[in-house]
């Protein structure tokens, strides 16, 4: 069609209306960074306008021409729709006005004899009843359609999207209400949709083997993002538990690895309650028609097996730590100092024994393995647990093989949250500098979840106190 070929040749920057999902508030704006970078651009290459309230769901971007803004949504996670935005305004007067002053050959190819399209009428923290809807279409009569409204397939979406004049912020354990000055009203050409179906594919809901700790489809996608994981990507999860961090790199296409101490997980699985049948990690794979990680092997990340002198093999290493709320985490060991071999006829049913594995060790030992199996211009993500009302954005590790790209709060109580680290490999190993990080990290004590419960009386002592 003429119009869609118009918007495929458009070249040049333009401002867009960047609609969210209204969920995971920080993780947003990285969110759609990563998707650019995996694309082939730079997080440079984009340009942001904030709203006034930071929470809200419409930001303003600018990318460096429609292909970037396609590329975009294809990839994110957390953005609705992308808009090529033609008015806003307080009240419908107001959205006329602006609308009258956008250029005409911005609005002609899609207005056009011969087009085809469709308006979507959005309320967000409002309910627009359907009596009111038609009312509302028939407010755009100051637009000279000259094609044909088609519900199925047309050629250009445009979007009708009113605010309400209080949101909501569920980004926070008890849902608060925060007013906006007045209602808000937008009116644009879509340019690209965000597509959640890899999503609702991979809900747990729909899993047949998961655990307590199964990390949720959605966060799962979000964490291979801002990997920069796509087809291709070599990707190892060192604390792979039912792998669900695996299952999202393997949609997008790339070779998965995985290692985990609890052999019960990667070696005997579960019976399905439905079916009946024996169902494990490898099941997950299948289930989906996905390729099946190259391997799974029992090891944890401070005793790994990896051959002296192995570096920069991984695209990206994806994880989430064991941090002790809902699973504590265990390393090698136990308590006799020396461990006697195995009998070659008890080795199919043995159980190795294991020790505590606190957090700051835990992390030392995980950026050691970035820092030495990660290529240059590969990417650590992983969630860091902390008490809220402690943190600070120093208490995140550090490594001087490792920069920081990202760190986005999840809140997940009034008291605890975790946070999510992006970090990325910026020059090959240095073993005397990564000895030192090493140090310095297992020093850090002040808001891992192993010192929480100290953490927590303190503070109460304190504000008493006060």
């Amino acid at each position: 069609a003429k119009s869609e070929k118009l918007l495929r040749d458009r070249k040049g920057p333009m401002w867009l209306l960047c609609f969210f999902f209204h969920r995971h508030l920080q993780y947003r704006v990285p969110d759609v960074e990563a998707a650019a970078e995996a694309s082939g651009y730079r997080r440079e290459d984009l340009e942001w306008r904030a709203p006034a309230c930071a929470h809200s769901p419409f930001w303003y971007l600018r990318v460096p021409d429609e292909a970037c803004a396609r590329a975009i949504a294809e990839k994110t996670v957390l953005v609705r729709v992308l808009i090529e935005l033609w008015g806003e305004g307080n009240d419908y007067d107001e959205l006329e006005k602006a609308v009258a002053k956008l250029a005409a050959d911005r609005k002609e190819p899609f207005i056009a004899p011969g087009t085809t399209f469709k308006i979507l009428l959005e309320g967000f923290g409002k309910k627009i009843p359907d009596a009111e809807q038609r009312d509302r279409l028939n407010r755009l009569s100051f637009i000279d359609f000259r094609g044909k409204a088609q519900m199925k397939s047309p050629e250009n979406f445009f979007w009708l999207i009113e605010s309400a004049a209080e949101v909501l912020d569920v980004n926070t354990p008890d849902t608060v209400k925060r007013p906006r000055a007045v209602d808000h009203v937008f009116f644009g050409r879509e340019v690209a949709r965000g597509d959640r179906t890899r999503i609702s594919r991979f809900d747990l809901k729909q899993r047949r083997f998961i655990g307590p700790t199964s990390m949720d489809a959605e966060i799962a996608a979000l964490m291979c993002n801002q990997g920069l994981v796509q087809k291709g990507s070599f990707v190892y999860d060192p604390f792979v538990g039912t792998g669900s961090v695996l299952v999202a790199a393997a949609a997008a296409g790339a070779v998965t690895f995985g290692a985990d101490i609890d052999i019960r997980i990667i070696k005997h699985g579960k019976k399905d309650k439905r079916s009946g049948e024996d169902v494990d990690v490898w099941t997950n794979f299948s289930d989906y028609g996905l390729e099946a990680p190259v391997g799974i092997l029992r090891f944890d990340t401070h005793a790994a097996p990896f051959r002296r002198g192995l570096e920069e093999i991984f695209d990206a290493i994806v994880c989430d730590p064991p941090y002790g709320v809902r699973a504590g985490g265990r390393k090698s060991g136990g308590r006799k100092e020396v461990m006697k071999p195995i009998p070659d006829e008890l080795r199919e049913d043995h159980f190795p024994s294991t020790a505590p594995y606190l957090l700051q060790e835990c992390l030392a030992d995980l950026l050691d393995t970035a820092s030495r199996l990660l290529r240059v211009g590969g990417r650590l993500v992983y969630f860091l647990p902390c008490y809220a009302a402690v943190y600070k954005d120093e208490d995140v590790p550090r490594h001087p093989m490792l920069e920081l790209v990202s760190n986005c709060e999840q809140a997940l109580t009034n008291r605890f949250c975790r946070r999510l680290i992006t970090m990325r490999k910026v020059r090959a190993l240095d073993s005397a500098e990564a000895a030192a990080a090493h140090a310095a990290t297992l020093a850090m004590r002040d808001t891992l979840v192993d010192d929480l419960d100290v953490n927590v009386s303190q503070t109460a002592y304190r504000n008493k106190r006060i």
